[in-house]
Formats: structure tokens, sequence, C-alpha cells
């Protein structure tokens, strides 16, 4: 037998770690997780061991907030080497997410106009570029800045070179492997349930800007991104589809077959495999005519009453 949670049982777990924030926690007072880092030595290290080490920052904070992310990501372009540094924090964030059991749909939508605009400012940082030209652009530069090194001490900038291309190749990885984790894990609450639509929707536009406009992703990362948003709904109506209102259906099948949603083009790897859009519009038609069912038999209940 299948178990339905009722999505104020999901919400539950959304009010229990609110309450839970309101709280002093690991030593730590409600505001001491929000607090903006001061990027010294003693402020970064401090924010580690008496935030981000805690099991409680994990449960209790970064499902709703991914600021301080945000503020270190905001400081990539001073850095020597912003490729790396973005990769290494993007890593860094992705295991922390791993204790994280889900993520409000706010603050996933929160963070991607973050990036976005950070991208605006900082393009050349968060571009995603492809191999052959990220090994030409590295050479290029090393070749033009360089040479006095190459010619003095090549074995030196070879190697030089050989991490500049690596950083090159894995900053704007690692921060989509982080974009691929958040986006697993994006949670509705019961508050949510009339802004479900308006919501994905929003998710939809912003993962497609981050590889029409601004190019932090390409193509197949466009495509795994908006599958993940695809399976979070999916998961949303396993668990509560009976609760989420008729009219939502309608217009989610309706979006699909003007082909307002963004996903609805992207291409299958194979011919033989249905297409994102046919994926979720017959899950949709699915839950539509499950709702339609148990209309029917409570009417009919209450008839025969």
């Amino acid at each position: 037998m299948k178990i339905r949670l009722p999505l104020y049982c999901v919400s539950l777990l959304l009010a229990y770690a609110a309450q839970s924030m309101a709280q002093d926690i690991s030593g730590n007072s409600y505001d001491d997780f929000f607090k903006p880092i001061t990027f010294t030595k003693l402020g970064v290290d401090t924010f580690f061991t008496s935030v981000f080490n805690t099991s409680e920052y994990a449960q209790d904070i970064l499902p709703y907030n991914l600021d301080h992310f945000s503020e270190f990501l905001s400081i990539a372009h001073t850095t020597p080497n912003p490729g790396n540094y973005v990769g290494e924090l993007s890593k860094l964030w992705n295991e922390k997410y791993k204790e994280v059991l889900f993520i409000h749909v706010d603050t996933v939508i929160t963070f991607l106009e973050t990036l976005s605009s950070l991208s605006v400012h900082y393009p050349e940082l968060y571009a995603c570029e492809s191999r052959a030209y990220s090994i030409k652009r590295c050479l290029y530069d090393a070749l033009l800045h360089k040479f006095n090194l190459l010619k003095h001490h090549p074995e030196k900038f070879l190697d030089d070179l050989t991490q500049e291309i690596i950083a090159s190749q894995d900053g704007n990885r690692s921060l989509v492997l982080f974009l691929e984790s958040i986006m697993n894990k994006v949670l509705w609450a019961d508050e949510d349930k009339n802004r479900v639509f308006e919501t994905f929707t929003h998710l939809d536009t912003l993962i497609y800007q981050l590889y029409a406009e601004r190019h932090i992703i390409d193509e197949e990362a466009l495509y795994r991104l908006s599958n993940s948003l695809i399976c979070r709904l999916k998961y949303l109506m396993d668990i509560a589809g009976d609760e989420l209102d008729f009219s939502f259906y309608e217009q989610m099948v309706k979006s699909i077959d003007q082909r307002l949603f963004h996903f609805v083009d992207l291409e299958e790897a194979e011919d033989a495999i249905i297409s994102r859009g046919d994926f979720l519009k017959n899950i949709l038609m699915k839950q539509q005519l499950l709702i339609a069912e148990k209309e029917i038999a409570r009417a009919a209940n209450v008839y025969s009453h």
C-alpha cells in the first residue's frame, strides 16, 4: 500500500525547524546564525567554528537561508584565484548540504536571483566555457603575462599553467553540481500550496536565465536542473497531490500545451525517451483523474446517506 503524506505533515518539518531556530542552540542565539560574516581571518574562523560546524546550522538554518554562501561568493573577485575559490567554496557547501533534508522553495529562488545578479557584475567569473576555449584562454593569458617565466623556468611555467587550466574548469563545474544538489531538495510548505504554480514557473524561468542570459550553465546542465525541478514537483504530487487545487493542474497542463515552460523545448538524449513536457503532463493528468474519482466517490457517498 502506498503511504501518502499530507501536505500539512510536510509543513510540520518546516514549522519544527522554525521553532527550533527561536531557541538557544549550540550556545548560539537565533541571531548568531544570521550575522553577516566578517571577512578577516578571525571572522571567517569564528563563522566556521561557531556556526558552520554545528548540526543545527544544517537542520534549522540552511533549509531557509543561503545568505552566507552568497556572501562568500560576493568576494570571489577579490581573491587571487577566483575560479578556484568558487570551486572550493561550492564543494564545501555541497558537502554541508548533504546534512540538509529539504530546502524551502523560496530559499532556492532567492539564491538563484542572487547568483544571476553576481554574474551580471562578474560575467567572466561565473561563465560556463567550453573546455577547448578555456584551455586556449589560459594559454593565451600565460604567454602574454608570463613569457619570461617560460623562457627562464619552463617547468614552473607549465606547472602554473596546468593549475590555472584545472581551476578554470573546476570552479564552474562545482558550482553547477551545487545547484543540482539544492534543486534536488526543493520543498513546498502547506502555506505555499496556492503558490506552487507561481514558484515552479519562476524557478523554470530562473534556470533558463542561467543558461540563455548569464551563461553559467550549459545545455546539459540546463536539462539536469530542469529535470530535478520537475522531479521535485512530482514528489510533491506524490505526497500531497490531492491537497492542491484542481485549477493548479489545469494551469500546469495548459502551460505545457502552450509551451510556456522553457523545459518543454529541451531535447532528450534518445528519440525513444519521453520528453520532459510529456512526462510531467502525464503525471498531472493522472493526478487530475485521481482527484476527480475521489470527488465522485465522495459525492456518491453523501448522496447514499
